[in-house]
C-alpha cells in the first residue's frame, strides 16, 4: 500500500511517524495525530497533527461537532459531520441550506455530510486565537474527507426481510431485493424496482395546490400527508399478486423528514396567500418598470384560462382586455415552470424577480403565468403556466 510505503520512508529518514491522509481516494500530505471514532454513528476520521490538544468533539443525535477548544467561549465550531438516513440524498438537496454543506460519503444505507458554521466562531479581538482558529479550519476538508465507515451496519428496518431507503424528503422500507431510484427527468419522483422491472413510483405533490382535483385511492395507490411538515406524496405499485401486502408495509413505514423548500412549496405558499385574502391573476407580463437597476412595478395583461374538451389543445384563453399594475418593491419569487401542464420540472427552480433575472430569462414575456397577489395588494409569487 502507498500509505505504508510513505510511512516506512518517513521513519527511515527520521522525521517522525506520520500517516498521510486519504482524501476520497486521493492522498494528502497532512500528517495526523489520531483516529477519531464514533461507534454510534459508525464512522472514523483522521485528526490533523495541527489539531493535537486543540480540538473538542461533541456528539449530538445525528452527528458530531468539532470545536476549536481555545475559541469555545466564542462559539469555536469548526465543522459538523452528520449522518443522514438514505443514499438518495443529492448535493443539490444540500445546497438549498443557508450554510455550506457537502456529501462526504454514501455507504451502508447512510449519507455522511460535512456542514460548516454559518457565522463567526472565533475571538475577533484576539489575533492569536483568530489565527489558531483559521489554521485549524483550513484543515477541515482534509479531516472530513478521510471519513470511513467502521463496519457494514445499516439502518434497522421494522419489517423483517425489508431494508430502509431514504431521500431528503422521506424514508420508507421496501423488500430487500427491491430498489428505489430517482427518476432521471423529474427530481421529485422516484421509481420503485423489483430486479430490473419498474413496479411502481413515489411522487411528491404540493401540500396545497391551486389545481387540486379529485384523487381516487386504492389498495395500490395511496396518498400520504404530513400536516406538520406540510408534505404530501403519492405511492403507487403495479396491480400484481402479492403487492398489496408490500404496499401496506411501505405505507406503514413511510415517514416524511424535514426537507428543502421546493417549487411545490411555492404553490402551497400561493394557496396560503389566496386563503388569506389575496387573489390569483392569470395572464402575461406586459411591462416591467426598472428604476436605477431595481424592478419597481409590473404590468399584467389579464386573461382567463378556460378548459375546453372540444378544442384540440383542451383549452382556450380569453383576453380580458385588462391591464393590472402591481408593485415589485417588496420582493417577488418566481418559479418559471409549475404543474400542471409543465414540460420540465426543476425541484429548486425558484428565483428572485430581480433585474439580473429579468435581463437573462429569454421567455419572460412569452410565457403565461399565475400571478399571486397578497391581501396587501402586493405581488408575491409568479408561477409559470406551461401551455402546449
Amino acid at each position: 500500500m502507498v500509505k505504508n510505503k510513505i510511512l516506512i520512508f518517513l521513519i527511515l529518514i527520521v522525521i517522525g511517524s506520520m500517516i498521510l491522509l486519504s482524501c476520497t481516494k486521493e492522498t494528502s500530505s497532512v500528517p495526523i495525530t489520531e483516529i477519531f471514532t464514533n461507534e454510534d454513528l459508525n464512522f472514523s476520521v483522521e485528526i490533523p497533527k495541527q489539531w493535537e490538544g486543540k480540538f473538542i468533539a461533541e456528539d449530538y443525535e445525528k452527528g458530531v461537532n468539532f470545536y476549536s477548544k481555545n475559541n469555545k467561549d466564542y462559539g469555536g465550531l469548526l465543522c459538523s459531520i452528520e449522518r443522514l438516513v438514505g443514499e438518495l440524498i443529492s448535493q443539490e438537496d444540500l445546497d438549498q441550506a443557508p450554510v455550506s454543506q457537502k456529501i462526504l460519503l454514501k455507504d451502508n444505507g447512510y449519507t455522511y455530510i460535512l456542514r460548516m458554521p454559518s457565522d463567526v466562531q472565533f475571538a475577533l479581538d484576539n489575533n492569536k486565537l483568530k489565527k489558531e482558529y483559521g489554521e485549524m479550519q483550513a484543515l477541515v476538508n482534509d479531516m472530513a474527507s478521510s471519513i470511513k465507515t467502521i463496519n457494514d451496519s445499516r439502518p434497522v428496518p421494522k419489517v423483517e426481510g425489508y431494508k430502509v431507503i431514504g431521500t431528503s424528503f422521506f424514508t420508507l422500507e421496501i423488500p430487500e431485493d427491491w430498489d428505489v431510484k430517482t427518476t432521471e427527468d423529474y427530481d421529485l419522483r422516484w421509481e420503485i424496482y423489483s430486479e430490473e422491472n419498474i413496479v411502481g413510483d413515489i411522487e411528491l405533490f404540493p401540500y396545497k395546490s391551486l389545481y387540486e382535483g379529485p384523487y381516487i385511492e386504492t389498495d395500490l395507490n395511496k396518498l400520504l400527508v404530513d400536516d406538520e411538515l406540510q408534505r404530501k406524496a403519492r405511492i403507487y405499485l403495479n396491480d400484481e399478486d402479492g403487492y398489496k401486502e408490500i404496499m401496506q408495509n411501505i405505507t406503514l413505514t413511510f415517514e416524511f423528514t424535514p426537507s428543502p423548500f421546493t417549487v411545490l412549496d411555492v404553490e402551497a405558499a400561493a394557496v396560503e396567500y389566496i386563503n388569506g385574502g389575496g387573489k390569483k391573476v392569470f395572464g402575461q407580463i406586459e411591462n416591467i418598470e426598472i428604476v436605477d437597476g431595481t424592478p419597481k412595478s409590473i404590468t399584467i395583461k389579464a386573461k382567463e384560462f378556460i378548459p375546453d374538451d372540444s378544442a384540440d389543445s383542451g383549452f382556450y384563453i380569453k383576453d380580458l382586455g385588462l391591464k393590472e399594475v402591481y408593485s415589485l418593491e417588496n420582493g417577488v419569487i418566481m418559479a418559471p415552470l409549475m404543474p400542471p401542464n409543465y414540460n420540465s420540472f426543476e425541484a429548486y427552480g425558484i428565483y428572485n424577480m430581480d433585474n439580473e433575472f429579468i435581463q437573462t430569462y429569454e421567455n419572460l414575456y412569452n410565457m403565461h403565468y399565475d400571478f399571486i397577489i397578497g391581501a396587501d395588494k402586493q405581488l408575491k409569487i409568479i408561477m409559470g403556466f406551461y401551455l402546449p
